[in-house]
């Protein structure tokens, strides 16, 4: 595996972390369910914008 594929393959697992951190802290009363929505909706977006990326420079 090249190398720029295993960097793009840790930015995917840092996004799936995020989303575990998010809904961890939500679930322990860290953030409140407006904050998490917030926070839930950038995540999702980008999350988009990394799996744009990565299709395009994965040809």
């Amino acid at each position: 595996m090249r190398e720029k594929e295993i960097k793009n393959l840790q930015d995917l697992s840092a996004q799936a972390e995020t989303e575990y951190l998010i809904d961890f802290s939500k679930r322990l009363g860290y953030i409140s369910e407006k904050d998490y929505e917030e926070i839930e909706l950038l995540r999702c977006e980008a999350g988009k914008l990394l799996w744009s990326f990565y299709k395009k420079i994965a040809g």
